[in-house]
């Protein structure tokens, strides 16, 4: 999971440049100089939006340290390596709860923003395919059918980045993890807990369980029961 999230960042950083350097200044400029002919270039302001978003999942998603922090193993129990794919998928688990929570609906509007502006480039490179038989302002045709080619293809990067991931995981967690790299995690969480289910034979216990079993002895808190202390000894 720590990995496939680094991919992400990485993925969303330099789409998300591309398409704020490709539009501002380069194509704005070129708007300026030909603004007639140049108003195409409004219909990539989903990319626009879809770089903000994408920055901004950057910013809310996760660390590595802070998922590997939500994984509760027992700190005084010695762990057979038999039982060791207990415990990593219930860390999966607690770094999907926790990727779901700060990104998953940020994720879900890159996704749909992404559909967006897919449309709108297909629309901009038909109209540019259309105006290269006229010699009038050839130059700004041409300029935004390319512009109209480069940007989907950084749009559909995300997809085809979404398949790969997909093709490197085992079968049982490919189509509900490309999901959730869409926002949809439901999915995804349903998935772990039948793994959780087949591998240990019990159902996967909920996270405030799994927090008191780990936590120490006398660290909940509570104040003793009346009548459970011991009076001392007295004093001979």
């Amino acid at each position: 999971m720590q990995m496939i999230v680094f991919d992400l960042s990485s993925s969303l950083w330099w789409s998300s440049l591309a398409e704020i350097l490709i539009w501002f200044p380069f194509s704005f400029f070129v708007f300026c100089v030909d603004a007639e002919r140049m108003g195409f270039i409004w219909m990539f302001i989903p990319h626009l939006v879809r770089a903000a978003l994408g920055l901004l999942i950057i910013k809310k998603m996760p660390t590595t340290h802070e998922m590997i922090n939500k994984i509760t193993i027992p700190p005084s129990e010695k762990i057979p390596f038999s039982k060791i794919s207990k415990f990593v998928i219930t860390g999966a688990k607690e770094s999907v709860t926790e990727f779901s929570a700060k990104s998953g609906k940020f994720l879900l509007m890159y996704a749909i923003i992404t559909a967006v502006a897919l449309v709108f480039d297909i629309l901009v490179i038909f109209i540019g395919v259309g105006g290269l038989n006229n010699d009038v302002g050839a130059f700004s045709t041409v300029f935004v059918f390319m512009l109209g080619v480069v940007y989907f293809f950084i749009a559909l990067y995300f997809i085809g980045w979404a398949v790969a991931v997909r093709m490197r995981l085992p079968p049982y967690a490919q189509a509900q993890v490309m999901m959730s790299l869409f926002g949809l995690f439901k999915k995804l969480t349903l998935a772990i807990d039948t793994k959780y289910s087949e591998v240990t034979g019990k159902p996967m216990p909920s996270q405030n369980a799994a927090a008191a079993a780990t936590a120490p002895a006398g660290a909940s808190g509570k104040p003793p029961a009346p009548g459970s202390a011991k009076p001392s000894a007295p004093n001979q």
